[in-house]
């Protein structure tokens, strides 16, 4: 039994013995199999009006009835129970009036609940938007708690996207399918134009994304992206979470093809790049510039070590730390190489030349 509904009965019945439901729109007939309202008989109309006249009049006077019919009032001159009717009490609700009561908002959100109705029709999504909301949640505060259920996390934009985007990048759309069934897209695309810049005429997952990655690349190597500076902490979050790591790798992937990365930086200088890891391309690009500084010997081994410390910080380093390592000792090799200058006078200074530095060449 809806604990509602069931309350606001009782509350009727404190004044009237017999109380009407009209179920309008025809979705509450499970709530009223259900009640079970002490002292009280719920009754359905279903052609027998005259019938339960009689019953309601002659032969229980004293009894306290329920009469529900599911649909809209019958018009005036076709309700032969009008008399009842207007002497009696008439209760009202919908699923959205009950929903509102469920989570104790105001009148002021009927247009929200009427509007994202399949949201509300799961009682799990209900229970878990209740839990979430506040007393000075605002309409948008309410509708972002809504995409946050929809996607199985906690009330931020930030988490959404991860989670939208971690499921795309898996050739999932269950999370995205929820959302549109909602009619929460509308309001996830403004929210994202409004705090990120992104604004498209055929706004999409895959897009956004690819929006984000060439605005954060476009913003690392100085020139200006379309995308606010928020979608930078956005990015660098989701780059750096152990959770969506799988996701990002994908994505970059993706985005790094279309949006041609290898080509843009081949002609970049590499040491523009030795702060952005948005793409696997830049460390290949990096380690392969740097190998040819160092067989050239036009960079110092202390810059190498320089370069490789920073490049730590990579997300892709795990990958190419072989590559990276091979580099720097290449560059301690040629080093010590140059610097060397052997002149044995006798097996004790061949001894103490060895000790002191040679050996690090055989190393």
């Amino acid at each position: 039994m809806n604990s509602k509904i069931g309350k606001s009965l009782m509350r009727m019945f404190e004044e009237h013995r017999i109380v009407f439901w009209y179920d309008s729109k025809k979705e509450l007939h499970s709530e009223f199999e259900a009640l079970d309202l002490p002292g009280v008989v719920s009754v359905e109309i279903n052609n027998d009006e005259f019938g339960l006249k009689y019953r309601m009049l002659r032969e229980e006077p004293e009894q306290k009835f329920l009469v529900y019919k599911e649909g809209p009032a019958p018009a005036l001159s076709e309700n032969w129970l009008l008399d009842l009717e207007l002497a009696c009490g008439v209760f009202l609700a919908d699923k959205a009036a009950l929903w509102l009561s469920e989570l104790g908002l105001g009148a002021e959100f009927m247009d929200l609940v009427q509007k994202h109705s399949e949201f509300f029709r799961a009682g799990s999504r209900l229970s878990s938007l209740k839990e979430m909301l506040t007393p000075s949640d605002s309409l948008s505060d309410i509708q972002g708690k809504m995409l946050a259920v929809c996607c199985g996390c906690s009330f931020s934009l930030d988490l959404v996207l991860e989670s939208l985007l971690d499921e795309h990048a898996l050739e999932k759309d269950d999370r995205f399918t929820l959302v549109l069934r909602c009619k929460l897209d509308s309001f996830l695309w403004d929210s994202l134009r409004r705090i990120y810049g992104y604004s498209s005429e055929e706004p999409g997952l895959q897009d956004f994304a690819l929006c984000v990655f060439d605005s954060c690349f476009k913003s690392g190597i100085g020139e200006k992206g379309k995308l606010l500076s928020e979608s930078i902490v956005f990015l660098n979050r989701f780059k750096d979470s152990r959770k969506f790591r799988e996701a990002f790798e994908v994505l970059s992937e993706q985005a790094s093809d279309v949006l041609e990365i290898p080509s843009k930086i081949a002609s970049l200088p590499f040491t523009d790049l030795i702060e952005l890891d948005y793409f696997k391309c830049i460390d290949i690009h990096v380690i392969t510039a740097l190998a040819s500084e160092v067989l050239r010997q036009t960079i110092s081994t202390e810059r190498v070590e320089e370069i490789i410390r920073q490049r730590r910080k990579s997300h892709w380093y795990d990958e190419f730390e072989k590559y990276y390592e091979a580099v720097l000792y290449a560059s301690l090799f040629l080093g010590s190489v140059e610097a060397m200058s052997i002149s044995i006078s006798s097996a004790e200074d061949g001894i103490d030349g060895y000790l002191g530095s040679w050996y690090m060449v055989d190393m």
